[in-house]
């Protein structure tokens, strides 16, 4: 190894920015997304996996799904005001396209895995919203939770009992 590599100072501070309930959410969506392949909701084309989450809500959540979270007025952020996703501009630069409010559960899953997506790949990293990224992350918990109360199947998985 290089020694002058070795001997750089590396400032490890800016990890500890991000949401207050990160670290926590990305551990429920590991779990939520092991369990959905161990149910048979993903599909391959040889050389990688992708999560039928259409497929899953068509096949195993109610109609009225949404409309519980609606009905109480819950969510509000999440419903209301999903995360937006990043996009890279014509010329290469990046840019965030406001995401239209959440009309069906398939839409509400995709603003969870946004959630997830922005977080993760450093859309949100030191983001001067923090308010309501945490908003954003705890709507996206309660929506994991009502997916495995709703849900056995799901939530034995879920919970590592085979």
């Amino acid at each position: 190894m290089d020694t002058q590599l070795s001997e750089m100072q590396i400032d490890w501070s800016k990890i500890e920015d991000h949401p207050h309930r990160a670290v926590r959410f990305f551990k429920i969506m590991m779990r939520l997304e092991f369990a959905l392949k161990e149910l048979g909701f993903a599909e391959s084309n040889g050389r990688s996996i992708r999560l039928q989450r259409c497929r899953y809500v068509r096949e195993r959540l109610p109609k009225q799904f949404l409309r519980g979270f609606r009905d109480s007025r819950s969510l509000t952020v999440l419903l209301d005001r999903p995360p937006s996703f990043q996009i890279v501009t014509r010329g290469g630069g990046l840019s965030w396209h406001r995401a239209e409010p959440v009309t069906t559960t398939t839409e509400l899953l995709h603003a969870v895995w946004r959630v997830r997506n922005n977080l993760f790949h450093g859309g949100k990293s030191g983001d001067p919203h923090r308010d309501r990224n945490d908003e954003l992350i705890a709507d996206s918990i309660t929506v994991i939770s009502e997916l495995l109360q709703h849900d056995q199947d799901l939530h034995t998985l879920f919970a590592g009992r085979y």
